[in-house]
């Protein structure tokens, strides 16, 4: 899967290099994030310098919300260090309404629903099943992929790899 994904990164910057381009996804408070691509991996613009999670999820995934708990205390522990970036894949799910969901839960980081979502996903090798995790060092290199829910101290290992 690894092989897969840094070849999919390898397609995404060849794409992004040659059209150069920018992929923008929209927050659920209406705010852009433009991401492009780099030799290294992902220019993930203004939380360059970070470790970034991109959680690929669906709001009718009940294991997407167990691992949100897992993503809220990494977040709290690491604010300055991590940003976890949330990516809704659900197809025609307002803002409002993910944004509901979002303070149910007391999400404390970046939640993307933007019909770039999909076109990310797809240029990073597809999301196959819920949650899907995908971590980049400080640098936009891929560091980890992970499918299903994954353990907080298992993330936190990652997360404390790329810091060393």
């Amino acid at each position: 899967m690894k092989t897969l994904l840094l070849l999919a990164l390898f397609g995404f910057n060849l794409l992004m290099a040659s059209s150069r381009e920018e992929i923008v996804l929209t927050t659920i408070e209406d705010e852009n994030l433009t991401f492009s691509s780099t030799q290294k991996g992902i220019d993930f613009g203004k939380y360059r310098g970070k470790i970034v999670i991109l959680d690929f999820m669906h709001t009718g995934c009940p294991p997407c919300f167990k691992e949100i708990e897992h993503l809220i205390a990494l977040q709290e522990k690491y604010p300055k260090k991590l940003q976890v970036i949330s990516l809704v894949l659900d197809k025609h799910k307002s803002n409002e309404d993910i944004q509901t969901l979002m303070e149910l839960h007391d999400v404390n980081y970046v939640v993307t629903n933007s019909p770039a979502n999909q076109a990310f996903a797809d240029a990073l090798g597809g999301v196959s099943m819920f949650p899907t995790l995908m971590i980049f060092d400080q640098e936009g290199a891929y560091l980890n992929d992970y499918r299903g829910v994954v353990s907080e101290a298992t993330l936190e290992g990652d997360i404390e790899m790329a810091l060393d």
